[in-house]
């Protein structure tokens, strides 16, 4: 049920999603995706104020942790494996690249969706409540709008339910186990903590 929710609201953020390309921090965010894919580099170069860029060594870095950078990678390859099909004039990619460019913060409010089924159903609510509090998530409040547009909130949202399910899955050992560690929980506890951390360095207060 919980992939049915999760492909219900990606439908529903995709046929809502916002059709401009990434623009401030967001524009960042893709320039330095663009040029980890192209280049292996975190530097980028382009025109903006200079509050979007520390810089070292005369390089231009995006003011931003690195998670969304990397959640943004699979919207700029369907973008680029898109324009390797020439379905387009070159001239006329930059509705492709619009249009692309919200893939990743659809499929990641569409996971936290996900999550809040799973986490609902855990604390013993029925299927039909479940669904209902993940569709309030995705569509009843402010993720509605960060769903359909290319910001780290997406990713800040998954990842903070994630390490809420696991922090429960890796407490669900019985007694009898609890000196012992089991090694994979932790290990994706572990994974989901981090990617909280890199989502937003507030986070580690988390």
């Amino acid at each position: 049920m919980s992939v049915r929710v999760f492909a219900l609201l990606f439908f529903l953020f995709f046929l809502a999603m916002s059709r401009e390309p990434p623009w401030g921090d967001a524009r960042v965010t893709f320039e330095t995706a663009r040029s980890l894919i192209e280049r292996g580099r975190l530097d980028i170069q382009m025109d903006a104020p200079s509050y979007f860029f520390p810089g070292h060594g005369g390089k231009k870095y995006g003011f931003a942790s690195l998670g969304n950078v990397i959640a943004s990678v699979p919207s700029l390859a369907v973008f680029r494996g898109l324009r390797r099909l020439h379905l387009l004039p070159a001239s006329s990619e930059a509705p492709l690249y619009a249009l692309t460019s919200h893939l990743s913060s659809a499929l990641l409010m569409a996971g936290a969706g996900g999550l809040m089924f799973r986490l609902a159903r855990r604390r013993g609510a029925s299927d039909r409540l479940s669904v209902l509090l993940a569709l309030s998530l995705g569509l009843c409040c402010i993720c509605f709008v960060y769903a359909r547009s290319p910001y780290s909130e997406s990713l800040q949202t998954f990842a903070l339910l994630w390490l809420l399910h696991t922090t429960l899955v890796a407490g669900d050992a019985p007694p009898a186990a609890a000196g012992q560690l089991n090694a994979r929980r932790m290990a994706l506890w572990g994974v989901a903590a981090g990617i909280v951390f890199n989502a937003k360095l507030v986070y580690a207060v988390a």
